[in-house]
């Protein structure tokens, strides 16, 4: 339900995984397109479509331009959330 939805994605635990999430990532692979190949990867199992690649990338810039000088790790932590609370994560066909 979307209070659940709401409840999961401004848990603690969800903060604190998203976090690590986002470092990892950082850490991991240099520009954007392989970041967000490894998120889906890691996450879901799978790569992400075209369709999906394209939301995270406009996610990223809305994020990014929200905050007058936002942090790569504020704004990869943010779509971390998303992907941690997204249903491809959370459910398994």
């Amino acid at each position: 339900t979307p209070t659940q939805s709401l409840f999961l994605m401004n848990s603690p635990l969800i903060h604190r995984a998203a976090a690590a999430f986002a470092d990892r990532l950082l850490a991991a692979a240099g520009e954007s397109d392989a970041r967000l190949r490894l998120a889906a990867e890691l996450a879901w199992g799978r790569e992400a479509d075209d369709a999906e690649r394209t939301g995270m990338h406009d996610f990223l810039a809305q994020v990014a331009a929200q905050s007058p000088e936002p942090s790569e790790r504020e704004v990869w932590g943010a779509l971390a959330r998303v992907i941690l609370t997204a249903n491809p994560f959370l459910f398994v066909d």
